[in-house]
C-alpha cells in the first residue's frame, strides 16, 4: 500500500514540474515562436514576390495604349483563323430552310389576321348593332 502512496505523490510531483517550468524555459519557447512566425511571414512576401516576378516573366505586365492596340489586332487575327466558313452546299440549304420559314411564318399570320380582321369581328360588331342602345356606344 505505501508503494501506491509512493508512486501518488511521485506522478502529483512530476506534474506539479511539468507546469511550472522555469521563466527561462517559458520564455525560450516564446522566442521559438515568435521566430517560427516571422519565418512563415517572410515565406509568404518571398512567394508573392516570386508570383509577381513569374507573371511580369510571362508578359502579364500592364501594357501601355500602342501596346494594347496592337495585342488586340493580333487576337483578332489568330481568332478570325480559327472560324469555319459553310461550303457553298451548306450555305444554300441553310438560306433555302430560313425563307422557308419565313413564308410559313407570314402566311400564320396573315391567316390569323384575316380570321380575325375580316370575320370574327365585323361579325361582333354587327351584334353590337342589333342590340338596343348601343348604337349611341360606337356611333
Amino acid at each position: 500500500m505505501a508503494n501506491k502512496k509512493d508512486n501518488k505523490v511521485e506522478q502529483a510531483v512530476n506534474s506539479v514540474e511539468t507546469k511550472t517550468k522555469p521563466l527561462s524555459e517559458k520564455a525560450a519557447e516564446k522566442e521559438a515562436l515568435k521566430a517560427a512566425k516571422r519565418e512563415k511571414k517572410e515565406a509568404r512576401k518571398a512567394a508573392k514576390e516570386a508570383q509577381k516576378n513569374a507573371a511580369k516573366k510571362e508578359g502579364k505586365e500592364k501594357l501601355g495604349f500602342f501596346a494594347k492596340i496592337a495585342k488586340f489586332f493580333r487576337d483578332y487575327r489568330s481568332e478570325f483563323k480559327k472560324l469555319v466558313w459553310p461550303s457553298p452546299q451548306q450555305l444554300a440549304k441553310n438560306s433555302a430552310v430560313v425563307l422557308v420559314s419565313i413564308v410559313v411564318c407570314g402566311a400564320a399570320l396573315w391567316a390569323i389576321d384575316f380570321l380575325l380582321g375580316d370575320l370574327l369581328l365585323p361579325g361582333i360588331y354587327n351584334l353590337f348593332w342589333e342590340i338596343p342602345g348601343m348604337t349611341d356606344f360606337f356611333g
